[in-house]
């Protein structure tokens, strides 16, 4: 698979991700634009928070979007492999905890499609400010709190990823509101999106990073629950939990640092 990166108009500086040209092996070309970030402001426009997916797939629809998917998955994984293995890992993660809770195939079909995608919009982010070692400057993580919408935008040029872009847009939302894109609060974030936030920070507690080492599943565990009602949906965390804590013995014992898991998965 190529890449064809544009360079961006002069002047513009990081107020400005470049198109991208993206071929598949099979020789299929596939453009997608990645506007300035002001248009940013107007893509929640293009999909509802809630999506009905059960009534938007057929069998032809299901087989349109497995391929665009697995289009999606090689692009991803030729541009960045460790982005492509923790997306593989936080994928494993989400079907396995979607298996204990009551959604149709559908549905489940389109979280886990956005667990796989989740970090797609990275790839038009510098590799110098994703592999930074050392804290980020409020430049360099308004840089990176753009990676939803961007994910959200190269997702909106494929024709039967709209379900998917409201699970990869708001994934960084926050249960108390303090998160991104929007700052939405409590169950006025998506299902899918609400699930993403968890399984994610698992494996970025329990994952090597080049700004933090890796923790235990059951110190990630204990996070997670430490974090429910502030950062997480308290009864999908406590749901979580509960079924990694049959083969995880964890100690009842709570964080004292809430922040501390934030500053840890902010990326």
């Amino acid at each position: 698979m190529s890449t064809q990166i544009l360079p961006p108009p002069p002047g513009t500086g990081m107020d400005v991700y470049n198109p991208l040209h993206l071929q598949s092996p099979d020789g299929q070309l596939q453009s997608v634009s990645l506007q300035p970030l002001n248009s940013l402001l107007e893509l929640e426009s293009l999909f509802p928070i809630q999506t009905n997916v059960k009534d938007e797939f057929n069998d032809e629809l299901r087989q349109a979007f497995h391929k665009e998917l697995a289009f999606l998955g090689l692009f991803l994984k030729a541009n960045d492999l460790d982005s492509y293995k923790h997306s593989m890992r936080v994928k494993g993660l989400t079907q396995r905890f979607l298996r204990t809770l009551d959604l149709a195939p559908d549905d489940a079909m389109t979280i886990e499609a956005g667990a796989f995608l989740h970090d797609l919009g990275k790839i038009a982010i510098d590799d110098t400010i994703l592999r930074k070692s050392t804290p980020l400057s409020a430049e360099e993580f308004a840089v990176i709190k753009k990676h939803p919408a961007l994910g959200a935008m190269i997702l909106s040029q494929f024709k039967t990823m709209k379900p998917v872009m409201p699970v990869v847009y708001y994934h960084h939302e926050r249960w108390d509101g303090n998160g991104y894109s929007v700052g939405l609060q409590g169950e006025a974030i998506p299902l899918g999106a609400r699930i993403l936030a968890i399984t994610d920070a698992f494996d970025a507690i329990t994952s090597q990073r080049s700004y933090q080492p890796a923790r235990t599943p059951a110190q990630a565990l204990a996070e997670i629950r430490a974090c429910a009602g502030t950062q997480f949906d308290p009864l999908l965390a406590g749901q979580f939990c509960q079924s990694l804590e049959v083969r995880i013995p964890v100690p009842q014992t709570r964080f004292s640092q809430e922040l501390s898991l934030h500053s840890k998965i902010q990326r």
